[in-house]
C-alpha cells in the first residue's frame, strides 16, 4: 500500500505459484494509484519495491498484463525494466462492452 500524508494513494501485489514446480520460478505483479497521485514517482517507487522482495522471496522472473491502450502504464514499466514479450488480441471486455488487447510483459529479477 502507497500512503502520502495519511492517505492511500495506491497499492501494489505479487503473486507466485510455488506449486507448480515448473513456473515457480515467475511471479506476477499488478499495482493501482489514484490519478492524483500520478506522476510522483510513487508507481516506480512501488514496483521496485516489489521486484525486491519478489527476488528476497526467490522469484527470478515477473509478468504483468496491461491494457494495450494504456500508453502510460507502459512508459511507467519500460521505465522499470519491463519488456514486452506478447499479446492476446481482444484480451479484456469492458463494461462498455469494448474489447482491448492485452500485452503481457516481464522483468528478469
Amino acid at each position: 500500500m502507497a500512503m502520502v500524508d495519511g492517505t492511500i494513494a495506491g497499492y501494489g501485489g505479487v503473486h507466485g505459484n510455488r506449486a507448480r514446480r515448473k513456473i515457480r520460478h515467475r511471479c506476477t505483479m499488478g499495482i493501482s494509484l489514484l490519478e492524483e497521485y500520478w506522476g510522483l514517482g510513487i508507481g516506480t517507487a512501488v514496483i521496485g519495491y516489489m521486484a525486491e522482495l519478489a527476488k528476497q522471496a526467490g522469484y527470478e522472473q515477473m509478468e504483468l498484463l496491461m491494457v494495450a491502450d494504456n500508453e502510460r502504464a507502459g512508459v511507467l514499466y519500460r521505465k522499470c525494466g519491463f519488456a514486452e514479450c506478447g499479446r492476446q488480441y481482444r484480451g479484456m471486455k469492458f463494461d462498455d462492452g469494448t474489447y482491448h488487447d492485452e500485452i503481457l510483459m516481464y522483468r528478469i529479477l
